[in-house]
């Protein structure tokens, strides 16, 4: 019933259901403990919590709740407290019914890789285990971190923050705009800052895009990286898409006279073999090795196989034959 009383008191006052970041059923209404609707995005600090009732709740099954950075337009988060999460279900065992009051613990995610004072946290919602592949209730809500608890009076100002003007290699980018890394593609930041001072970078995704000084890598074909420029109290964050690369060879048109012949590459650039073959009968190839038989043209043709972390290889060159 105090659900009920919370959702009335938001239409009547004009209070909003926190915005989805996409069109989810489930409405998300941040309240205080008694359940009474709040105004605008909540700002806790670690150790503090959350309360929230929800509207629209589905049916067919229940939900999970957790603590996450805020993921890339269209993805789940890379960075998440999935070992903490709250199950919202008309099930007896389940932490919270859909009808209750609900509270939440904020931490500072450093725990579960993540810094919520420079990077932006919020609750992620999905369904639970019993419709898992369903993506229909994915959602990000955002609160604000503090690292000034709020409970123990008002939170100081913070002091005015830096600007920041990055480039990714040699080109402008800007903040919180996925893009995508390639496998062992790399990627060299520069930044300078308003004030002068030194900029960091920070890769809170460092198993799948380690950094190296101020250049990322990316170790798989697959996922979402995020990495980090930092100047006094300014974060600016940059995110990834992490797509395959795409595998190549040293390999071209080239001239021979008859009866010569050369040694074709033999890995790709992702260490793989090469494999040649041709029908013309200009030429012939046996392995890597490829003669000029008689005058003409003759074209190669060649393989390698692809992984989960490159496409295949399949190129052909010519070889223009003289006498």
């Amino acid at each position: 019933m105090r659900r009920s009383i919370s959702v009335l008191a938001a239409l009547v006052l004009g209070f909003s259901f926190a915005p989805a970041s996409h069109a989810a059923g489930t409405k998300v209404m941040f309240t205080e403990a008694s359940g009474a609707p709040v105004s605008g995005t909540p700002t806790v600090a670690a150790g503090e919590t959350l309360h929230f009732v929800l509207g629209s709740f589905p049916t067919t099954a229940g939900l999970y709740v957790f603590q996450a950075v805020q993921p890339a337009a269209g993805a789940r988060p890379t960075s998440s407290n999935t070992k903490a999460p709250l199950w919202i279900s008309t099930d007896t065992q389940a932490s919270f019914a859909p009808s209750a009051v609900i509270s939440f613990t904020i931490d500072n995610g450093n725990a579960w890789g993540a810094d919520c004072a420079h990077q932006q946290c919020g609750l992620w919602f999905e369904f639970d285990h019993s419709k898992s592949t369903d993506l229909s209730e994915d959602q990000f809500v955002p609160f604000t971190f503090s690292t000034t608890p709020t409970t123990t009076g008002p939170i100081v100002p913070a002091a005015p923050t830096d600007s920041l003007s990055v480039k990714i290699n040699g080109i402008d980018v800007e903040e919180n705009i996925p893009g995508n890394i390639a496998y062992r593609q790399v990627l060299t930041f520069s930044a300078k800052s308003g004030s002068g001072a030194p900029v960091t970078f920070k890769s809170y995704t460092p198993d799948l895009c380690p950094m190296t000084g101020n250049s990322v890598t990316a170790l798989k074909g697959a996922g979402q990286c995020d990495i980090a420029a930092t100047v006094g109290s300014k974060s600016s964050h940059f995110p990834f898409n992490v797509i395959p690369g795409i595998q190549t060879a040293n390999l071209g048109n080239t001239t021979l006279k008859t009866g010569k012949g050369f040694v074709a590459a033999k890995i790709t650039n992702f260490g793989e073999t090469l494999t040649y073959k041709t029908s013309s009968k200009n030429c012939s190839v046996n392995g890597f090795s490829v003669k000029a038989l008689r005058a003409g043209n003759c074209r190669v043709f060649a393989s390698a196989k692809g992984t989960d972390n490159y496409s295949a290889l399949n190129q052909s060159f010519v070889v223009t034959i003289k006498k």
